[in-house]
């Protein structure tokens, strides 16, 4: 039989990132990556009581979390080390692997992180970064804007190109790797901030691969958090959020109640989901 047809990921946000559109990183990375990342998430802490959380002593500190995206900027005051002082030694990205086709990597875990979209920053930085607006001596200290997991650290796994999207097989790459390297790193999470219409354009037997490997990951000890999308209607949730297994997350208003943009079950497979809600902002107010 014929091989089946090439099939894009593409990054979850309001901001739809066409397939190998290289043009595109470059708006993303200054309207989206010093936007959202800094202002536009900043009562999020507080909606969802994570302080709370931290008072008990659970930051994330002991941890790596899996950024499964377009990669991370290592060099954003909120991601390069965890106490915001450049004249220290302690990184906050401990590997990163690149899956994307001709890229060369070894899987070792030493290549050196980069983020040419932006995307995958903005969502290390919800997941773990500091918070910090600036640095060194003329910085005040203040870090208003942290991830809810701020003392994690991250592992970068590049499978969305500058354009915001990835193939199927450099998604499932990437997803393999953080499964190899889970108890190298203790990846104990994931994010997975992308996704694919499954009825329209997958495959059914690709949409049994990623959606088994996805729960594979969760039997291994990772738990994987994947944006439900921003399609609206009910039956819009993608692969591979539409997993058995993992943590599928929609989109809420600041009152807490679900968002009109946000996808929503059930699945193909008569799954209830979205699992959980998180505030986000509109994709009307995005860039």
């Amino acid at each position: 039989p014929p091989p089946p047809p090439p099939f894009f990921f593409q990054a979850e946000d309001g901001i739809r990132a066409q397939p190998r559109s290289r043009g595109l990183g470059d708006v993303y990375k200054t309207q989206t990556l010093n936007g959202e990342l800094q202002i536009a998430l900043d009562n999020a802490i507080g909606i969802h009581h994570v302080d709370t959380v931290w008072d008990f002593g659970y930051t994330g500190e002991g941890i790596s979390i899996a950024i499964i995206d377009t990669g991370i900027d290592p060099l954003h005051v909120g991601l390069n080390d965890f106490d915001d002082d450049p004249s220290t030694a302690d990184p906050k990205v401990v590997a990163f692997y690149d899956a994307l086709d001709g890229s060369g990597d070894d899987g070792s875990g030493e290549t050196e992180p980069y983020d040419d979209q932006g995307h995958g920053s903005h969502c290390a930085g919800i997941s773990a970064g500091t918070g910090a607006v600036g640095e060194g001596p003329l910085s005040d200290g203040s870090t208003p804007y942290r991830g809810v997991a701020p003392g994690a650290s991250l592992v970068g796994v590049k499978v969305l190109d500058g354009g915001g999207s990835g193939s199927f097989a450099e998604v499932m790459k990437g997803m393999e790797w953080t499964i190899d390297n889970q108890i190298k790193y203790n990846i104990r999470a994931a994010s997975m901030s992308l996704g694919g219409v499954w009825l329209v354009e997958l495959t059914q037997e690709q949409e049994e691969r990623i959606t088994h490997l996805a729960n594979e990951m969760v039997a291994a000890g990772i738990s994987l958090m994947i944006a439900a999308g921003n399609s609206g209607g009910y039956g819009t949730i993608g692969t591979p959020g539409a997993a058995k297994d993992v943590i599928t997350v929609g989109s809420t208003e600041d009152s807490k109640e679900l968002a009109v943009y946000s996808s929503k079950g059930p699945t193909h497979e008569g799954q209830i989901k979205p699992c959980l809600l998180y505030t986000s902002p509109s994709p009307r107010d995005r860039g």
